[in-house]
């Protein structure tokens, strides 16, 4: 009930801000979208909601991470990928605050789409590698993969879209506030079951 919730308002608010940029330009978008500067009311809201998402994210691993699992056989295989996850998105977190990937592009002199493309590219094989890309009809594995399609069309229209193209803010944007929501939802999954011991096996 709480996703369908968080899922109804993310779209009431897709829409406010597709609406925004239609109405009024990309520039009055900007505000909202943009990075945490400026003293405009709800500047920067965009930006705002997702660093909460992601620490909220890297937090539900670490939660995993303060859980007793020493008896369970699966855990120690599963430990790096926590440790892993936790550091990830408190980067992606530090990251998408203080643009530490939009100014590695500017001083490397390319765009700085590619570096985030890389991060997902690794991101995928550690996913691989500890079999969490496995398809079961779970909420868990839904989220995830709305998550990496999200993140991917983010990517995408990063690299390659027009910069000033009509709504290619507000659909560059706003994939990536859906793929983190997403994302979220999955490390919350994730959580849940690792909390049951029963479920260890299941991860």
């Amino acid at each position: 009930m709480a996703y369908r919730f968080g899922i109804l308002m993310l779209a009431l608010y897709s829409v406010l801000i597709i609406f925004f940029e239609l109405q009024f330009g990309q520039t009055y978008v900007r505000e909202y979208l943009s990075d945490i500067e400026g003293d405009v009311i709800f500047f920067a809201v965009n930006t705002t909601i997702t660093t909460v998402f992601l620490v909220l994210i890297a937090y539900n691993f670490i939660l995993c991470l303060t859980l007793d699992r020493k008896k369970e056989k699966n855990t120690k295989k599963i430990l790096p990928f926590l440790v892993f996850q936790s550091l990830l998105f408190l980067f992606l977190a530090m990251d998408e605050r203080f643009m530490i990937h939009e100014r590695m592009g500017y001083y490397l002199g390319f765009n700085d789409a590619y570096l985030l493309g890389a991060i997902g590219v690794f991101e995928l094989v550690v996913l691989f590698s500890f079999k969490q890309l496995l398809w079961t009809k779970t909420l868990k594995t839904y989220s995830l993969y709305l998550g990496g399609l999200f993140f991917g069309i983010m990517i995408l229209i990063d690299a390659f879209g027009g910069t000033n193209t009509i709504l290619r803010l507000s659909f560059e944007d706003l994939s990536k506030t859906w793929a983190i929501f997403f994302l979220f939802v999955y490390s919350f999954e994730f959580y849940k079951l690792w909390q049951k011991e029963k479920n260890i096996e299941r991860i």
